[in-house]
């Protein structure tokens, strides 16, 4: 959950600077975001900080 309200805040301030939801959408770590929920339980502290890192990423290149 935490990454998909991470998701959304950055894409809302994103959106608010003028980003294109189009662009938002066609991010990467969007298909990462929904893969989550089939990553292995003990895999799943490592996904989800990368997932994160990849979310400040990929909107601090948008900018």
């Amino acid at each position: 959950m935490k990454m998909i309200l991470s998701f959304y805040k950055e894409a809302e301030a994103a959106i608010k600077r003028g980003v294109s939801i189009d662009e938002v959408l066609q991010l990467p770590v969007v298909e990462r975001i929904g893969r989550a929920r089939y990553v292995d339980e003990e895999a799943f502290p490592a996904y989800f900080e990368e997932a994160m890192r990849e979310i400040q990423g990929a909107f601090k290149a948008l900018a």
